[in-house]
């Protein structure tokens, strides 16, 4: 949870530069999305929701024989959220999940989590 708490933090405050530090834990953090792939930890999630967030968990796909997510899937998703008032605020990729062994490739969302301002985290089960 400590992670989601920085990103919760780091997001206000780039919303909202003159916010004093300690009231960007205050701040309300309802409208801010974390997204993962639904072959990430559950603890994911879990740490996302102590936090005071939405965590968004998107369906990965079977891509060159590894489940991984789509660069394309979380764009939409960010798109939709946008739409509906909410703030895209966390990236949360895999390296070796637990179940099924599969990664995600941060490259691929590189030009994302610039445009949209992410903080991206790299759950790296398998390798440490």
């Amino acid at each position: 949870a400590n992670i989601m708490v920085c990103a919760r933090v780091r997001k206000h405050r780039s919303m909202q530069p003159d916010l004093p530090r300690d009231e960007a834990f205050y701040a309300n953090s309802s409208k801010l999305v974390v997204y993962f792939s639904d072959q990430a930890h559950f603890s994911g999630p879990k740490a996302c929701r102590v936090a005071g967030m939405r965590p968004r968990v998107i369906k990965a796909r079977k891509i060159d024989g590894n489940y991984r997510l789509s660069a394309e899937d979380v764009q939409s998703a960010i798109q939709e959220d946008k739409a509906n008032g909410l703030v895209p605020t966390v990236l949360f990729l895999t390296y070796g999940t637990t179940n099924t062994c599969s990664f995600d490739r941060p490259a691929d969302f590189e030009s994302i989590a610039r445009e949209e301002n992410l903080w991206v985290h790299v759950d790296a089960a398998y390798a440490g």
